[in-house]
């Protein structure tokens, strides 16, 4: 009896040992299985689109390549002398020097470099001014566009004016700060040309002297004024 259960024993643990070892190795053959089928699978490739395109039309394409611009000009007038300078001297045709830069649609960084001399028999006044300021555009109409300005600069006026019967001094060159302001109107011809019109006032400080009355006075331009855009 002992020996018939030693066998049955024997028997059933071989069986048992069996069914397992058949059981790993299944177990291994669908992991290998698994395994090769993910390896083949090439990953996934998350193409993002590309947004879309807004569309814009000539005009708005045309407004979008005005600003950011420079320009450089020459305004050719007439310089009135206003105060104690019109008691010296006499109002003369002028050359100006001009600048801009399109900052926004509406505003404008401008500057403005200038030199006259007038006479009045021997009396001369002598201006001098490099001045900045904003030119705001008070509407456009098509390629018209009418604006206002207003800023501040340096300016060195002189007078040579007389003393005492013929005798005649000249002021000191100094340096003094002022202001300006006017407005006028630009016609925008095409890409790379503008023309307009320009009246400015120009208020330099009064500048002391150590000799002599101070220097005090003002100015005003009408210009023709005409610009290359780039």
């Amino acid at each position: 009896m002992k020996r018939i259960h030693l066998s049955n024993f024997l028997l059933s643990l071989v069986v048992l040992l069996s069914v397992i070892n058949f059981s790993n190795a299944s177990a291994k053959e669908s992991l290998k299985s698994m395994t090769s089928q993910s390896d083949d699978d090439s990953p996934v490739e998350i193409k993002e689109e590309a947004p879309p395109m807004v569309a814009t039309s000539p005009k708005v394409a045309k407004l979008l390549g005005e600003i950011q611009k420079h320009s450089v000009g020459l305004g050719i007038g007439q310089t009135f002398l206003l105060g104690d300078f019109r008691e010296k001297a006499e109002d003369s045709i002028t050359f100006d020097l001009l600048y801009g830069y399109s900052a926004s649609y509406s505003f404008d960084m401008f500057a403005n470099f200038h030199f006259s001399e007038h006479e009045f028999l021997k009396n001369i006044v002598t201006l001098k001014g490099a001045v900045v300021g904003i030119k705001g555009k008070l509407y456009s109409y098509d390629a018209f566009s009418p604006f206002g300005l207003a800023g501040l600069g340096f300016y060195a006026p002189t007078v040579r004016r007389e003393v005492s019967d013929d005798s005649w001094r000249s002021s000191e060159s100094k340096v003094t700060f002022g202001i300006h302001f006017g407005g006028g109107a630009d016609l925008r011809l095409n890409d790379h040309y503008s023309i307009g019109v320009l009246a400015q006032y120009h208020d330099p400080f009064d500048i002391k002297q150590e000799i002599g009355p101070k220097v005090t006075g003002s100015y005003f331009k009408l210009l023709i004024t005409g610009y290359y855009i780039y």
